[in-house]
């Protein structure tokens, strides 16, 4: 019987394995993404650039790219460990921190083994790490972390107070507002918009508890009127509110819509029922398994019997709603890895709106070389709704917008795009 040390290091030698095997498949095109893509010429990566091509600076990026092929090993030291340093920090105060918060501090040995550990497989340079991207680093990090919950046997939903007190807080204010926005002519411009500003209820940022306080009253202001919307539709070009009103105005669609955080999942509830209502088939699509504050399938369950929302149980029987995992447990998804559930809704959806940060990085819009946009021809037009908080997702628009249009950071991104129309692409 191997001892949970013993455990532990060869459960993180397991998924560092996969990791490295998940890169060098993608290099060969050792996958099958055509329920996805109409056509995958391309090598597809499941973000916005690799680590080889990240930058603080476009000049940065290009040094970073050329460095990368010329001498992979001195990359590996001079880029990769500055980068890798900067997500861990996020991950261990976030994730693995979180999780040893109420347990004995006899097992706080194996935090400390389990960072030790991830730090060494790191200084082991491979040269194929150039070609990874943050999701797939995402994705290990999530993996091992789990390797130590099972070990463990540690609850994995460290989060759990806090998705809580945010779900209590904003059905307080579906109650209070549902009423009132439903009454409105303008319903769905109105809370498709607060659906998005709730994206800001995220536990990756530091600001949470003040947020809401602020969006109680942002709330109220936007009832009394709403300029807040009418700025956002005037002066912001990636808030494509006239292009999605008009596509689903086209006729009736079927929706795969992909949830993002706990609190903010109340507001898109109440955005989910105004397009049921219009006549649209919905398939809520959560996590798999507890990764911070964002909404699993068991979550999205237990919401539904609460009595604000118990009547949404109704469109369950109808055929019109429908809830579903994705098999992730990273931000976003690993599209390598989703769910047969996944596959057949997005088969079966004439549009797929997609929530936060995560998922706008794990199923990007294409690529920009040589200034020209190349997009990733899903099958699929997709709506990306978010706000762009963290600077790797405002890197990531730099790398496909450019230079005079890149979103600024705190800005609302509600983004229509249709690979077979480049009308719709990155300007």
């Amino acid at each position: 019987m191997k001892s949970k040390i013993q455990q532990l290091e060869h459960g993180l030698n397991k998924c560092f394995d996969r990791f490295k095997r998940n890169i060098a498949d993608r290099q060969i095109r050792n996958y099958d993404l055509d329920w996805l893509l109409d056509e995958s010429k391309n090598i597809y990566v499941p973000d916005h650039f690799m680590l080889c091509e990240i930058g603080e600076t476009r000049l940065q990026s290009i040094l970073n790219r050329l460095l990368a092929y010329i001498a992979p090993k001195l990359w590996y030291w001079f880029f990769l460990e500055k980068f890798y340093k900067n997500i861990f920090v996020v991950i261990k105060k976030k994730f693995i921190n979180q999780l040893f918060i109420d347990l004995p501090e006899d097992l706080h040995l194996y935090k400390t083994k389990y960072l030790k550990k991830i730090d060494k497989l790191f200084k082991k340079p491979m040269s194929q790490m150039r070609y990874a991207s943050f999701t797939d680093l995402f994705k290990f990090l999530s993996e091992t972390a789990y390797v130590l919950i099972d070990i463990l046997n540690i609850d994995p939903d460290s989060y759990k107070k806090e998705k809580q007190l945010h779900n209590q807080e904003c059905l307080g204010i579906y109650k209070e507002i549902k009423a009132e926005l439903w009454s409105r002519p303008n319903r769905f411009e109105l809370i498709c918009y607060l659906a998005l500003r709730a994206n800001w209820i995220d536990c990756v940022e530091d600001n949470v508890s003040s947020f809401l306080l602020a969006f109680k009253e942002e709330i109220n202001q936007l009832i009394d009127s709403d300029n807040d919307l009418e700025i956002q539709k005037t002066y912001n070009p990636c808030y494509h509110l006239s292009k999605i009103n008009a596509a689903l105005r086209l006729a009736p669609q079927t929706i795969l819509y992909e949830l993002d955080n706990c609190g903010e999942v109340i507001l898109d509830l109440l955005f989910v029922e105004v397009l049921i209502t219009a006549g649209h088939k919905v398939t809520l699509c959560t996590k798999k398994a507890p990764i911070i504050n964002d909404v699993t399938e068991s979550d999205l369950v237990a919401l539904m019997t609460t009595p604000e929302l118990l009547h949404l149980n109704k469109y369950i029987s109808e055929g019109t709603l429908k809830i579903i995992n994705n098999n992730s447990i990273v931000a976003g998804k690993y599209i390598f890895d989703v769910s047969d559930a996944y596959k057949q809704a997005y088969k079966g959806s004439t549009f797929v709106i997609l929530k936060g940060q995560g998922n706008f990085q794990a199923m990007p819009l294409g690529r920009r070389i040589c200034k020209k946009f190349l997009p990733y021809r899903y099958k699929k037009p997709i709506i990306y709704m978010m706000g762009v908080k963290a600077n790797l997702i405002w890197l990531g628009l730099r790398s496909i917008f450019s230079c005079q249009n890149v979103p600024d950071i705190q800005s609302h991104f509600m983004y229509f795009f249709d690979p077979s129309d480049p009308e719709t692409y990155p300007k």
